[in-house]
């Protein structure tokens, strides 16, 4: 029981460290306008979500065997030596999924940035709503005369 728990929390580690990589190097591809680039680390990472998600499912199976809801109430049926073992995974994994929020915290925002850099461009080229200097009658609203017609000379 405690070697297959180690096997799926060193499992995730490894997928949660891919996961980064992946993470650094979108902010690479976002930064670069590389779209494409983009949409092939994006699919990645959905692969590798859906092995964490295969990866929980199992410990939730290997918790059902045990007869316990919580990580806590598994680790007391292991002895002193085995609990360290996976107290020391359970760390390195909650540290890596911190870096894995931070780094995508960043991504977002940086999303964000760029949307915001397109939203302003397209109001830049965006023609202006222009309002008309005369009137129904052809007369300018400025100078009274009609248009095209000079009175002045």
């Amino acid at each position: 029981m405690i070697e297959k728990l180690i096997k799926i929390l060193g499992s995730e580690i490894l997928i949660c460290k891919e996961l980064v990589n992946l993470a650094l190097q979108k902010r690479e591809f976002i930064i670069n306008n590389e779209a494409e680039k983009l949409t092939n680390n994006l699919a990645k990472a959905e692969q590798l979500v859906k092995q964490v998600y295969q990866l929980k499912e199992d410990k939730v199976k290997l918790f059902e065997e045990s007869n316990v809801t919580t990580m806590n109430d598994l680790l007391e049926t292991f002895e002193k030596v085995e609990k360290t073992r996976v107290n020391v995974l359970l760390v390195e994994k909650r540290t890596i999924s911190e870096d894995l929020r931070k780094e995508e915290k960043l991504n977002q925002r940086l999303v964000e940035n760029q949307l915001d850099v397109v939203k302003f461009m397209l109001n830049m080229i965006k023609p202006k709503e222009v309002i008309p200097t005369y009137n129904r009658r052809g007369v300018s609203k400025k100078t009274g005369n009609l248009i095209g017609v000079n009175f002045k000379g």
